[in-house]
């Protein structure tokens, strides 16, 4: 694998986003349950990326190599607190493993820690949190390869733990944060 770019995703890289969502997810799912019943289809997913990229609703950054790409993550502001919500982060199964994660990890930390500086929000100001951006996930309980990467990051759990409907199976969604300094 060549240097791993990254970049602003755009409508045009909808079915593309889809599609790695989709592939990953299958693989995910088959490593935690050993099936992929209950998952989104392909072309729900495509009708939610199409509102995604065209609403504007979070950032939606892309990792590319040789101008495939490879993973993305999406991620929100939370209101009130200078708090942002990470609603998917991606890799092609078969880039698992070479960095891309990391890559997107990386700059997803840094773009919050640029938008909460520009916000003026600072640890010098006197606040119980110091105004230090906070970066929310949440993880299906039985997904180790995540749990175990977002951890490697400095991630940890809230506490909070919330069942999901998915299909026919109820899933477990655990929160993590991480405190950026």
């Amino acid at each position: 694998m060549r240097e791993l770019t990254v970049r602003k995703a755009v409508e045009a890289d909808r079915d593309i986003l889809a599609d790695l969502e989709f592939i990953s997810r299958e693989a995910a799912f088959m490593e935690m349950y050993g099936t992929v019943d209950d998952l989104p289809s392909i072309e729900e997913l495509r009708s939610r990326w199409t509102q995604k990229l065209s609403q504007s609703q979070g950032l939606v950054v892309v990792c590319e190599s040789d101008g495939i790409i490879t993973g993305y993550f999406y991620l929100c502001k939370y209101l009130g607190k200078p708090s942002f919500v990470l609603n998917g982060l991606y890799v092609r199964p078969d880039c698992w493993g070479h960095g891309i994660g990391k890559k997107l990890i990386i700059f997803m930390e840094k773009v919050v820690r640029k938008i909460a500086s520009d916000a003026g929000l600072t640890a010098e100001k006197s606040d119980p949190d110091g105004f230090k951006p906070v970066i929310l996930l949440d993880v299906i309980r039985e997904n180790t390869r995540a749990i175990d990467f977002y951890r490697s990051f400095g991630y940890d759990f809230t506490g909070r733990e919330e069942p999901f409907e998915l299909g026919c199976r109820t899933i477990i969604l655990r929160e993590m944060k991480k405190i950026l300094d």
